[in-house]
């Protein structure tokens, strides 16, 4: 669930679960078999939210065609 509205690009993968309302397993696995947009900041996954909604909504409208 979408809480409120933010100007970060890029999120913890924890963050990132609870901004989309995605599990965080979801996330997890996500970015380690590389369908989630992320890149790596030492060791720590920063997901691409945006880019990541983005591919929610295209496979949404994928699924509704």
């Amino acid at each position: 669930m979408k809480k409120e509205s933010t100007n970060k690009i890029y999120m913890s993968r924890r963050e990132a679960a609870d901004y989309t309302g995605l599990s965080y397993h979801f996330i997890r696995k996500g970015t380690e078999n590389g369908t989630i947009p992320f890149i790596m900041s030492g060791n720590r996954f920063l997901v691409n939210v945006p880019l990541l909604l983005k591919q929610l909504e295209e496979r949404s409208e994928q699924e509704c065609s």
